[in-house]
Parts: structure tokens; sequence; C-alpha cells
């Protein structure tokens, strides 16, 4: 059919604009689609005997519409008859390998020189989420790789807005937080992203398409967050303790862990240690129902980097008894207050608690490290950056 070649599956792209291809009378889709419909036509016209096939898929979907038509027009109002078959594709459903990672003396090694260096709370999320991931991305550091696609990515927004509430807050560490010191910050907003994103890509670029419409839904975040912070000060006695705090601690078993706090906070003699998230965050992930290694599931690996953070911050500061730790989250900037960890239901995390934290995140770095448990991937995790699921 057409020397061979049956029609195109979809049309051909072009560089050249519509509406010149139309001036200058330049091949336009629907002539290819003249053509490929006047020899399907011809022979269809002249065949004797015709089999049209088609894939019902998995979902078992109708044949195309087209089908249909050639049946209500010529069965009944010609010679042609009609029938139908189903053919089923038999087959041996085979289960693929399982990739395996054993844990040898040179993994070993290089596991014991990461927990030495500072387990961060993410790389324990990491393989708390997807072991296999892990490997590939803190064993043998394989990096991910930027791909240039013409968009403003996730990683490198997120990264800029982080900067922006950096630059905006990091001058009033020490002091109590008012509704004065914020309003001023909402007119500095746009002019501190487009500046942090400058430093990667061209000002024309910004001002364009894609990269235009999510800096200024970020900049519309952020603004609205301020703004729901303005309000909150005035209720709430807020003072700015730390930005960018890195807190850090030893475990029992040799290894350090160690992060970086978004913002530490003191309101209304509560300290707060608080976490900015770009991404979405479920309520449900920061809640655990104990501090036992089975209430740590791969979906509470936010909660766990809340816990890491507070057991780290308190075991710096003897002094503080109690501290409450939560995410910011700037997809629901109205939300200046914070979504909170829990544990047992209870929102603020007690000294008289340390010990068991420390024990439960003793006890995940000892499984982290058991030679008997090689790394292998986690079914249900999808968004694995370099494990095949």
């Amino acid at each position: 059919m057409n020397e061979g070649k049956l029609p195109t599956a979809g049309a051909q792209q072009s560089w050249i604009p519509f509406d010149v291809r139309k001036h200058h009378k330049l091949p336009m889709p629907s002539d290819g689609e003249a053509i490929s419909a006047y020899h399907f036509q011809r022979v269809m016209h002249q065949a004797k005997h015709v089999e049209l096939v088609y894939n019902a898929g998995d979902d078992g979907g109708e044949a195309s519409r087209f089908l249909a038509q050639w049946k209500h027009e010529l069965v009944g109002v010609s010679n042609t008859s009609w029938s139908e078959h189903v053919v089923a594709a038999t087959g041996v459903l085979r289960r693929p390998r399982a990739i395996t990672v054993v844990k040898d003396a040179a993994v070993l090694a290089q596991l014991k020189a990461l927990c030495e260096r500072g387990l961060s709370p993410s790389a324990i999320g990491t393989w708390l989420r997807c072991p296999l991931d892990f490997h590939f991305k803190y064993i043998l550091g394989i990096r991910e790789t930027d791909v240039a696609d013409g968009t403003l990515g996730s990683d490198v927004l997120g990264d800029a807005v982080h900067q922006v509430l950096q630059d905006l807050f990091k001058p009033l560490v020490g002091k109590v937080l008012s509704p004065e010191l914020i309003a001023p910050m909402v007119g500095q907003v746009d002019r501190l992203l487009h500046d942090q994103l400058a430093r990667s890509f061209s000002p024309n670029t910004l001002a364009h398409g894609h990269f235009r419409l999510r800096r200024e839904m970020a900049s519309q975040a952020l603004r609205t967050y301020l703004g729901a912070e303005k309000d909150r000060c005035e209720h709430s006695s807020t003072r700015v303790l730390a930005i960018e705090d890195e807190v850090q601690a030893p475990l029992p078993n040799g290894a350090l862990l160690k992060g970086r706090s978004d913002r530490i906070d003191e309101r209304d003699g509560l300290t707060m240690v608080l976490d900015v998230k770009t991404g979405s965050v479920r309520a449900d992930d920061l809640r655990l129902s104990g501090l036992s290694r089975e209430a740590i599931t791969p979906n509470k690996r936010y909660a766990l980097q809340l816990l890491i953070y507070s057991w780290a911050y308190m075991q710096q500061h003897t002094a503080v008894q109690q501290v409450c730790a939560g995410v910011l989250p700037l997809q629901r900037p109205a939300q200046a207050d914070g979504e909170y960890l829990h544990v047992n239901k209870d929102v603020v995390l007690q000294r008289e608690q340390f010990d068991a934290i420390r024990d439960l995140l003793t006890s995940l770095v000892n499984e982290m490290l058991d030679p008997s448990v090689p790394f292998t991937h986690d079914p249900d995790s999808t968004y694995c950056r370099f494990c095949v699921a």
C-alpha cells in the first residue's frame, strides 16, 4: 500500500509557521492525508478479500471509528460481507530478575567513610525509599545530569526560592519579627528571584514563555507566603534564631548525622526547627505512630528528616528541653504556620524522648550497614533517579 508503506502515524513536525506555509502554497498536513487516503481507497476498491487488524490492548479498546464507518457504509448496501475474529496471543509471563548489589568489603568501606564524613537526612531518606537508588547515588557517586530541554527545572527554581528566603530573613536573625519588618519584603521578591535565576539564564529567556510563567508563579507563592507570615506575626511572638543552620550529632555506632535546617525560630517560647519545601508534602507523611522501627516506613522520610534535625539540634543545644519540628509548604503559601511532625499525636518533642530517638536512628544506620542485607530496588518506588523500576 502506497509503495509498501502505510500512512504515517502522526504528522511531520515543521519549523515553517502555518501561515507562511499556507501563503506560499507549500504542502500542508491535509495534502499528505489526502494522498494516503487516495491510495487506501484505491486498494480497497480493487481488493476482493481484506483483513483489517487492530490491537485491542490490555484494556479491551474498541476498533478505530474508520472501521466502523466502512462497516456502516458497505455491509447491507453492497455485496460486502463482514466477519470479526478475536485472536489472543499467548505467552509466558516472566518476572525480571531483581537487581541486587551485595555489600562487599569495598561497598562497606565506602559506607563507613560516608558515615564518618556525615550522613544527611536526605541520604537516609533515599535509602529508606529505595536502597538501590541510594547505592547508585551515594556509593557509586552517580549524579543526575542537567538536560537542556528548554524548561526551568523544579530543582533550579527551588534552589532560587530557598536563596531568596535566606536573603530576606538572614538580616533578621536575633530579632523579633513584626508586620513592619516583613511588609517591605513583599516588594523585593520579584527582583531577588530574577537575580538568582539570572545567574543561570539570560534576562531575555526569563522574560518569555515557560520561564516567565514559572518565575511569576514562584514569585506569587513567595508574596502570598510573606503576607501570611506577616499576619501570623501579629498574634504570635516570633524571634528568628538562625537561618540555614547546620545541625549535626554523632551516634553511638560512630556515624555522624548532619543536615541543614532552613530556619530556627522561637515562637511563643517554643523552639521551632523548620524546613522549607517547594514540593508537595502530605500532612500524613509527617505523622509517626511512635519511635519504633516499624513506624519508619518509606513514605515517612520527611518525618524522619525532621526527627533527625530535632534530635541533632537538641544535642547541640543542651539547654533546650523541647522542640517542635515542621515544614513550610510553599505550594500552600498561605499556611505560614507550617505542617508539623507528630509523634504519638504530639507535636512537641521532649528531651525525655532523646534516648529513644537516638536508639531509633542508630538501628536505622546499623540496618543500612548490615552486610547481610543487599541493596535492592523497592518495587513501590516510582521516582528513583537511577535505578530501574
